[in-house]
């Protein structure tokens, strides 16, 4: 008998688990464990799990006797759930029970957060958002965080901020929906209440919102931490994974939006990320030279079959680095030592992708946003405030020079079919 079914049993019981008895099937269930955890019998593991979320849900996490279910319990069970909801093929069984959920658990997850912090046990409503996350297949919004944090933004990105730099990591799903999240704070639809007219929605008091959010990304260097994040799963990719990708451009979506949408110290906000992150030269840089060699290796093909979500993504990195650079003088100079795939682009070529195929354009399209940043950090304005010795040699604005007018030739010389 596998022990998904002991479990199962025991919950039978009109016993209710005691602590350890709690800690024993969290460990049990743990997701390293799990095929002696549910066994080969997916459609009886599944009922099992059933009957043991409902249980869960609706005798401990819906108690409101705190000696019978003391609140460290009930992150516990959170935590069991959690594991659940991490083993793909269990995972609807618990989506189906958390309709359940009634108010006494909410006001737990108030009251613990009150209490002081277990580092070893976590809060609770980093388990819940967790879970959330999981089952919905870590395509929770925004607007969800929000109705479950009753509309608190601060507390809602400080929550998505904590779950990226938890340690362990949580799977890279989920890290990515973290990222989503973040995204949609910055995006009008979050605080727009369907209840009110068009008419009645605030623009004021939209953009009040993200010069909050701005100010707390300055103050609790936020960025920063979201660059580690994923310049740590950057660096162990071989190609780019279409997670990663997502996640990516998200982030550099999010830092755009806020820029966009604040009303003050936007300026301050762009000098931050150039100067105070290493998002731009070092995790955007990871991902443009990732993406580069992707273009190449399609192009190299002999019927070419590009991407249009990979060259967005390329024409999306341009947009964030001219964004970053603008203005910036010799700060954005400095930017090209670590622009290495500046020369990896003028090394391809367009003319052997039809006129008539959609990616023709988009690709275009990505060479202008290519030049348009060389514009912003003088790419061709020789080394005066960085020293050549610095600079890679194909990065030198002589050769840079070179390789655009080799580039121009060969492009104006092929025939576009």
């Amino acid at each position: 008998m596998t022990t998904i079914y002991k479990l199962a049993g025991r919950l039978e019981s009109d016993f209710p688990l005691t602590t350890d008895e709690i800690k024993f099937w969290l460990q049990e269930s743990d997701i390293g464990q799990a095929a002696h955890f549910y066994g080969s019998n997916l459609v009886e593991a599944k009922q099992c799990a059933q009957r043991i979320s409902d249980v869960l849900v609706t005798k401990y996490l819906n108690n409101p006797d705190r000696a019978a279910v003391p609140l460290d319990n009930k992150s516990r069970v959170c935590l069991i759930l959690n594991n659940f909801a991490l083993h793909k093929p269990i995972r609807g069984c618990v989506f189906e029970v958390l309709d359940k959920l009634e108010t006494f658990f909410e006001e737990s997850i108030k009251e613990e957060a009150t209490l002081k912090f277990d580092p070893e046990l976590g809060r609770m409503s980093e388990h819940v958002a967790v879970l959330l996350m999981r089952v919905t297949g870590y395509k929770l919004k925004a607007v969800n965080v929000l109705e479950f944090t009753d509309g608190n933004t601060q507390f809602s990105v400080q929550l998505m901020l904590a779950l990226l730099l938890k340690e362990p990591a949580y799977e890279l799903g989920l890290l990515c929906n973290c990222i989503t999240i973040l995204l949609g704070f910055t995006q009008p639809q979050a605080f727009f209440d369907v209840s009110k007219g068009v008419e009645e929605a605030s623009c004021l008091s939209f953009t009040e919102k993200i010069d909050f959010i701005m100010h707390l990304m300055l103050r609790l260097r936020a960025v920063q931490s979201l660059s580690d994040v994923l310049t740590g799963q950057l660096d162990e990719m071989n190609v780019m994974t279409p997670l990663l990708h997502v996640a990516t451009c998200s982030a550099m979506r999010w830092i755009m939006n806020i820029f966009r949408f604040s009303s003050e110290s936007s300026t301050q906000w762009r000098q931050h990320i150039l100067l105070s992150t290493t998002f731009l030269d070092h995790t955007v840089t990871l991902y443009m030279l990732m993406q580069c060699d992707a273009l190449q290796r399609s192009l190299e093909r002999t019927s070419p079959d590009l991407s249009i979500e990979m060259l967005r993504g390329i024409s999306l990195g341009f947009k964030f680095a001219s964004l970053c650079t603008f203005r910036m003088g010799r700060h954005a100079g400095v930017v090209r030592i670590f622009s290495l795939y500046l020369h990896d682009m003028l090394q391809l070529s367009m003319q052997y992708v039809p006129r008539d195929n959609p990616a023709s354009s988009v690709l275009m399209r990505v060479y202008t946003d290519m030049f348009h940043f060389m514009s912003n950090i003088d790419a061709l304005g020789g080394e005066e405030y960085i020293s050549s010795a610095e600079v890679p040699k194909e990065l030198l604005s002589t050769s840079l020079l070179k390789s655009i007018e080799t580039f121009l030739r060969r492009e104006r010389r092929g025939t576009r079919r």
